[in-house]
C-alpha cells in the first residue's frame, strides 16, 4: 500500500474509522445472525442507526 502524498494522517484517520465501523456492525450483525444462520441484507436505515452509535478514533 502506498503512503498518502500529503503526509496528513486525515486520510487515515477516515479509513480507520470505515474499518472500526464496518467491523463493528458486521461483528454486532453476526452475533444477530446466530440464532437466524443466515445474515440479511443490511438495510439504509439500520446503517444509519449504527453508525450514530460508532464514533471516529481520536489521534
Amino acid at each position: 500500500m502506498l503512503a498518502p502524498a500529503d503526509n496528513s494522517l486525515e486520510n487515515l484517520t477516515k479509513l480507520n474509522w470505515f474499518v472500526t465501523t464496518i467491523f463493528k456492525v458486521y461483528t454486532r450483525r453476526r452475533g444477530e445472525s446466530q440464532e437466524v444462520g443466515s445474515l440479511s441484507p443490511l438495510q439504509p436505515a439500520e446503517l444509519k442507526r449504527l453508525l450514530q452509535e460508532t464514533y471516529p478514533r481520536s489521534l
